[in-house]
């Protein structure tokens, strides 16, 4: 593989992952490899690579005889991501919050601020961007090479439910934003046992407004590319 070929592969694999995190590739939105090609006017053979790849990674699916499709979000699969994710950050937060210097729980803050002022500004996209920058930064913080990496392994598939299923169940960006005071306020405590509770709080109060959207025939409908009452 030339170097050239691979910087066309790697550049197609992050505009197609970024479109398909985003929404803008929606669940079910067939890719077509020629179409690929022609938008960043190279082979097929980079765009099948990439696509290979993100097939690895859960986010698209090869239909035998029909093409590749944009991975369809699975509520049974999330409830389980958000298992594992509630017990990494659970771990992460106790360890972080002795663990943390001056310098990071500055940075930290600086995250949270900016979340406050994405919310007032409406920026939806970047709030949930930097949204995930705090729970991955307080991961790195606690120093769990293990617990992170799982944590990473997680990502994609979180922040592509997020991204698409939170104007459903946090349609106050403010509010969303609103939550992750708490947070921060107990790893500046420096108090483990308090920033364990307060992080898995967080995160079933997320699941628990999930249920109910998913429970209402709203968020499946959004997560998966169709309007809340269209049938589909």
């Amino acid at each position: 593989m030339t170097y050239h070929h691979k910087l066309i592969r790697d550049h197609i694999l992050e505009s197609l992952r970024e479109s398909i995190l985003t929404g803008e590739l929606r669940p079910g939105e067939r890719i077509v490899e020629l179409d690929v090609a022609g938008k960043f006017q190279s082979s097929q053979g980079p765009v099948r690579e990439a696509l290979q790849r993100l097939a690895e990674e859960g986010l698209v699916e090869s239909r035998r005889h029909r093409g590749t499709f944009v991975a369809p979000l699975s509520y049974g699969e999330m409830g389980e991501i958000f298992a594992v994710r509630k017990t990494v950050e659970e771990l992460c937060a106790r360890r972080a919050a002795v663990q943390m210097t001056e310098d990071q729980l500055q940075e930290a803050r600086r995250l949270v601020e900016s979340m406050h002022r994405l919310a007032e500004e409406g920026n939806f996209l970047k709030l949930v961007e930097v949204d995930m920058s705090f729970h991955r930064y307080v991961c790195e913080c606690a120093a769990q090479p293990v617990l992170l990496r799982v944590w990473n392994i997680l990502t994609n598939h979180i922040r592509r439910f997020v991204t698409i299923s939170h104007p459903k169940y946090f349609p106050d960006l403010k509010e969303l934003a609103a939550t992750h005071d708490p947070l921060f306020a107990s790893l500046e405590r420096r108090d483990p046992a308090l920033a364990a509770r307060v992080f898995v709080e967080h995160l079933e109060l997320i699941w628990r407004r999930i249920q109910a959207a998913d429970a209402s025939g709203e968020a499946a409908h959004a997560a998966n590319g169709a309007p809340a009452g269209s049938g589909e």
